[in-house]
């Protein structure tokens, strides 16, 4: 899910960003994803710790590395953590 606020509204994206979170910790308690068929953007970016191990998110990083050294590929977005 994501919530959408009025990114002038300092409270809302606050209580917004606290919704987030609350649900990312539900989902992942249930066994669950932070994420669906869409990817890892902007809004769950540095979330993946959430649901992988550190064997995991250290090779999500190193294939990132490798094929996008200069992060040119959707630079600041599916970041592990």
């Amino acid at each position: 899910a994501t919530f959408l606020v009025d990114p002038g509204d300092k409270a809302g994206v606050a209580r917004a960003q606290a919704a987030a979170e609350e649900l990312f910790a539900l989902a992942t308690g249930l066994g669950g994803t932070i994420t669906g068929e869409h990817g890892v953007g902007l809004v769950k970016g540095g979330r993946l710790a959430l649901q992988w191990n550190e064997a995991a998110l250290g090779l999500h990083e190193a294939v990132k590395r490798a094929f996008d050294p200069k992060n040119l590929f959707n630079p600041g977005k599916k970041l592990a953590r």
